[in-house]
């Protein structure tokens, strides 16, 4: 173990074994209740007998009032309690159930009134819904609203749908292709949220079950997904004061259920089928778009299906004291689901271009003309120009020498694809189309096992674990070139341990351990790749051996691409210790904790492809490189790269492996002062403590070092000089917090807070897990051939189909093609290699200040509104600095220019990027909430937010690396790189609510069995959209600025009335600049589509016998059936169209009508 991790570790172990701390926040499992007694008059009652009482495991814990009245219950698990408090004179007061969530502490205060000790009193508490004693934005969860309310997908991240201060993005339903989250790549529904504030290409949600961090560490989501059906209760922080929140920028926190003092249990299948869903308004309008006369609806069954069941351990005559100590809970959840007919558009060679005529790419909408890059000249500024290709017919058109420009060759590639089957359509366009069904099951464990040892020692251990596969045929044949079987699995176990020293001395330790892994081609797939049988193996030479064989992709721009780029294996680890203690002393709640991460990742990836672009048909630079088809380059035989994997001897099969550790300490210190009656200040300290990455192995992180020849790679912990832990821990993150309570009133507090957060999250952990794969061979880095690697122009073509594949070049792991010592060197002369690494400067972590004001009012004692400004200011967000830039200036006239004028221009290294802490961002917010806790049968949740973050975009944005959306920003400080964030959500409006009234016990027996007993849940949303960025693909400024702007007049924006599929947007406001010029377009300037979503769930239950009864259900999403895109097509290209759909209209539609039919059997 390095010096510095095993330094801390000693120091986390001694400071809580000395500490009495505790933490109630994101890590505790646990929560309290605490309130005052009072005699009839508001008096102070000290001495009174408070008696607690768990309504789920039948138990009792007491304690006495001090002497200001105080009484207070730490460290209890999360569910139902009541209290109950007796004194000498008085009758008994007791309270009404109280909700206990996780990390909180419920208030109930008890009045006394004069009378005899056997008498009882009902108490209301008037502050059962004020908080008043710490100033957070937090939304608590209880387990009917994950039982009642109508959860897409039964997943539970839906609920955080419910929460202010969020920007949300539902997930599909319907998503057999997979979430490529580590461990929950089957998770189906739910929604993905943000935060405000965070900077741009963020989203630092961490997700905990039972106290325990699954947040996957690339996808920034989840690494296991617990059944919906086997939580009890969650919270979703947005912004806590206390100082015992961190790592995280926000939280989303699950805990399990636990087993209760009588058995009980419940079997249920929530079913959905094509039959009760309405048709996707996309795939009706993109059909027509298409001109595909006849779409076939899809097809879908699936079942989630399972049961749970969990009570006391007991066994008569030989242990029935166990009864009464120990309690179980296990669930069991299958999910099947099957989507046949979803249809697939492509876009594929016609029989034409198949011996080069090209002629029809010059009608159409959008024609291209093609260009014969063999005659490419330049001038004395060194601009390129071509000659056009008459009528675009290659199979006419010669080269210099006389031969065709049609290569015989490209024949056999473009027999990998079928014929088109859509008529009249240029290859441009979408000419293709065909079915697939995708298919999938998973299944879910989950238990818990709850021990109350002692009156001051209690445990509760979980279990969980899941494992998923694909069922996947069909797309364009062969099938298995075009679509893979996913395997994904998971497990999680976690172990809490509570202990009283005193009343007023409590501890909370926790440790968990987990770990997921995800596959994205199962073996036999694999073996077919490896096989004769896959036509690439026969199409290109030297496509690799043993298991990597024919693992390759041919990558045609818009068209359809065969076989598989990359396939990999990623495992995501997890190790927690967390340690929490509350100590109540007169008027202090001091608290204070730690909590020690270990995050791991152990990877491994085969990458090898070969890239047709439209690069060598389009025109030169003089004709502003119009006009072009990827096809034609490829009937040319023209790639413009060739991606090889080198052949590594050494290792195992899957040599080199990606293994990886992130170590993190949190330390803190929190005060909550009651200085009066009304008055109360917290005050903390927070310490993070975030070891860089480093490799068990050795092969990550590599550094560039420059040289006189050049520079070089190293590789930390191999390399002379270069230790595995190269980068020092920064040491001086202390995060102060303070918030202020002040009740004005008794139904009116008034809260104010500050607070320092240092962001160790999730986008942290997985730019520094994509940093680690950079710069060493393996991995995604391999023998990279171009035009340019070649010593040739970059608008000259050399590279042919003989290129592909060259024999792979041996190498053994941990070493480079060109070595300069032991793990050191580079990738090869004229090679340019991107590089992208950190160094000391990079380490320090980004912070926000955040700040909170609000009121809130008490209108009756079950509900109340708050009134609330939230805002935040982000320091030091970890962006990409590039250090190989030459001058900034427009219209470079090759990338051989361009690469001459580099500050390093030996050749070695083109794009050498460095981890740099530059990014700002800043957010307002105001809140507005109204929430009627659940009585009399009804509960209702509602909020409004208005909210905008503006921010520095990244160089390269990590959400839109992993697929989350997004977008880049540009590398030269000449070119304004800020803008409204892209999950800046603008207003957003959210109302939910359960309504089970109670009514006709005395009525008619039969009519009594239909007309009671029905239950409506509902959860709407109304939302802006994203802010979108518009990116010029039709021409460029030639500046390697980054993406390119087109011109903007007026107001591209349009309102929510004019939106269709076409017009998403206003693009009669954009023109194209000529080549050599930029837009102005900016970033994130477009309103994309937003919500409005209305989900509804209406359930009947009939009693059977006693406990037993059935409930049958009908949840609906989306169940007005509107019509929501959800996404807007912004590339402006050549064609005016990109992925087959135009410039400003529709990418997509979140999904019509679904309806979800359960029924569950309970006792």
């Amino acid at each position: 173990m390095h010096k510095l991790t095993r330094w801390l570790v000693w120091m986390f172990v001694v400071i809580i074994c000395m500490l009495p701390a505790m933490c109630l926040g994101q890590f505790a499992q646990r929560g309290g209740v605490e309130g005052v007694v009072t005699d009839s008059t508001g008096a102070a009652l000290p001495g009174a007998k408070v008696t607690l009482f768990a309504l789920e495991q039948k138990t009792t814990k007491e304690t006495l009032s001090d002497s200001a009245g105080h009484y207070s219950f730490s460290e209890i698990t999360a569910g139902t309690y009541q209290v109950a408090a007796s004194h000498a004179g008085f009758a008994v007061a007791k309270s009404t159930v109280i909700a206990v969530n996780l990390g909180t502490n419920a208030r109930f205060d008890l009045k006394l009134q004069i009378g005899a000790q056997t008498e009882e009193v009902s108490v209301d508490s008037s502050t059962a819904v004020m908080e008043t004693g710490q100033v957070s934005l937090d939304t608590n969860l209880s387990e009917k609203q994950f039982e009642q309310l109508p959860l897409n997908g039964r997943n539970f991240t839906s609920v955080a749908a419910l929460s202010p201060g969020v920007s949300t993005q539902p997930q599909a339903n319907l998503n057999p292709g997979g979430t490529f989250s580590v461990g929950a790549q089957f998770a189906s529904g739910g929604v993905s949220f943000t935060s405000g504030g965070l900077v741009q290409g963020s989203r630092d949600n961490g997700f905990y079950v039972n106290g325990v961090n699954i947040t996957d560490n690339y996808e920034t989501s989840l690494s296991y997904e617990p059944s919906v059906e086997a939580l009890s209760t969650g919270t979703l922080q947005v912004a806590d004061f206390s100082a015992a929140n961190g790592h995280d920028y926000s939280t989303l926190s699950m805990q399990t259920k636990g087993g209760t003092s009588t058995f009980h249990g419940e079997a249920y299948d929530f079913i959905e089928n094509d039959a009760f869903n309405a048709v996707n308004p996309f795939t009706k309008a993109f059909a027509a778009y298409s001109g595909n006369s006849n779409p076939i609806a899809p097809t879908l069954r699936r079942n989630q299906f399972g049961g749970g069941v969990g009570g006391p351990v007991y066994i008569p005559k030989i242990m029935p004291w166990f009864q009464k100590k120990i309690f179980f809970f296990a669930n069991y959840e299958n999910f099947i689901e099957s989507d046949g007919n979803q249809q697939v558009y492509q876009n594929v060679p016609s029989a034409g271009e198949r011996t080069g005529d090209f002629s029809e790419l010059l009608g159409g909408s959008s024609p291209l003309q093609l260009y014969n890059p063999f005659y490419t000249t330049y001038n004395g500024d060194g601009v390129s120009s071509r000659p056009a290709i008459p009528n675009n017919r290659l199979d006419l058109a010669t080269r210099p020498d006389g031969s065709p420009v049609f290569d015989p060759g490209s024949a056999a590639l473009m027999a990998l694809y079928p014929l088109p089957n859509i008529a009249g359509v240029p290859s441009y366009q979408p000419n293709y189309v065909t079915t697939q069904k995708l298919g999938f099951s998973v299944y879910h464990f989950d238990t818990r096992f709850d021990f109350n040892l002692t009156a001051k020692d209690n445990v509760f251990v979980t279990y969980s674990k899941s494992h998923g596969t694909n069922d996947n045929t069909g797309n364009l044949p062969p099938s298995q070139l075009y679509i893979s079987d996913v395997d994904d699995f998971a497990y999680l176990t976690t172990v809490n341990y509570a202990h009283t020293f005193t009343p007023s001395v409590v501890n909370e330790f926790i440790f968990g351990i987990g770990d997921s892994a995800l596959q994205t081609v199962d073996p036999s797939q694999i073996a077919y790749l490896n096989s004769d049988a896959n036509p690439l193996n026969q199409v290109f030479q030297n496509t690799g051996s043993g298991t990597t064989r024919g693992v390759l992709q041919m990558e045609v721009d818009n068209y359809a691409s065969p076989g598989f780029n990359q396939v990999f294996r990623a495992e995501n680890k997890v190790l927690q210790f967390s340690d929490n203690v509350s100590w109540t002393k007169g008027r202090h709640a001091l608290a204070f904790g730690g909590n020690y991460f270990r995050k791991g990742e152990f990877d491994w990836d085969f990458a090898r492809y070969v890239e047709f672009q439209q690069k060598f048909s389009t025109g030169g630079a003089l004709e502003q490189y119009a006009g072009g088809d990827a096809m034609a380059d490829l009937a040319m035989g023209l790639p413009e790269l060739i991606h090889q994997r080198y052949d590594f001897t050494g290792g195992d099969a899957t040599s080199p492996e990606l293994d990886v550790t992130l170590p993190y300490i949190g330390f803190y210190v929190n005060d909550k002062i009651t200085l009066s009656p009304r008055l109360t200040v917290n005050v903390g300290l927070r310490y993070d403590l975030s070891v860089p990455l480093f490799a068990n192995n050795n092969l990550c992180c590599a550094i560039y070092q420059p040289t006189v020849d050049g520079g070089v790679l190293k590789l930390p912990g191999i390399a002379q000089g270069v230790p595995q832990h190269y980068l020092s821990t920064p040491k001086k993150d202390f995060a102060p917090r303070l918030s202020i309570a002040y009740n004005l009133d008794k139904d009116t507090v008034i809260r104010a807070g500050y607070a320092i957060f240092y962001d160790v999250g999730a986008t942290q952990i997985s730019t520094e897990v994509g940093n680690a794969l950079n710069g060493v061979p393996g991995y995604f880095s391999g023998n990279e051939i171009t035009n340019v690697t070649q010593g040739a122009l970059s608008d000259t073509p050399v590279l042919n189909l003989s290129n592909i594949f060259q024999t792979s070049p041996p190498l053994t792991p941990g070493s480079y093609p060109v070595s300069t010592g032991a793990g050191q060197g580079y990738f090869g002369d004229g090679e340019l290699s991107t590089v992208y690494y950190y160094d000391q400067k990079s380490t320090p972590l980004p912070y926000y200040q955040r700040f909170m004001l609000d009121v809130q009012h008490q209108l009756t004692p079950r509900d109340t509104i708050t009134l609330s400004y939230l805002g935040a200011q982000g320091r030091k967000g970890s962006n990409y600095v590039n250090e190989n830039l030459p001058a900034y200036r427009l219209n470079w006239p090759t990338q051989n220019a361009f690469d001459a004028a580099r500050p390093n221009n030996a050749g070695r290294f083109g794009d050498i990027y460095v981890q740099r802490p530059n990014l700002n961002s800043f957010y307002n917010a105001a809140v507005v909430q109204f929430q009627h806790q659940f009585t009399h049968g009804f509960q209702i949740l509602s909020n409004y937010t208005w909210g905008k973050t503006v921010s520095d975009y990244p160089t390269v944005n990590t959400l839109a690396a992993n697929g989350e959306g997004g977008f880049n920003g540009f590398q030269y400080p000449e070119v304004y790189n800020r803008g409204e964030s892209t999950l800046s959500h603008r207003h957003r409006f959210v109302y939910s609510g359960i309504l089970s009234p109670v009514y006709g016990k005395t009525w008619y027996p039969p009519l009594r069995e239909v007309l009671t007993d029905w239950r409506l849940s509902a959860i709407g949303t109304i939302e802006s959209g994203d802010a979108l960025t518009i990116i010029n693909d039709a021409t460029s400024a030639q500046d390697h600025a980054g993406t390119d702007e087109l011109f903007v007049s007026g107001s591209p924006n349009i309102g929510h009335g004019q939106k269709n599929f076409f017009n998403q947007f206003n693009i009669a406001a954009f023109s194209i600049p000529v080549v050599g010029v930029r837009g102005n377009s900016g970033l994130g300037t477009i309103r994309g589509p937003g919500q409005n979503n209305l989900d509804l769930s209406l359930a009947k239950t009939f009693p059977i016998f006693n406990r037993f009864h059935a409930e049958f259900r009908a949840d609906a999403f989306n169940a007005l059936n509107h019509t929501q895109w959800n996404g807007a097509q912004t590339y402006q290209t050549k064609t005016g169209t990109r992925s087959g759909v135009p410039f400003g209209a529709a990418t997509g539609a979140r999904e019509a009508r679904i309806v979800q039919l359960a029924v569950k059997l309970a006792f």
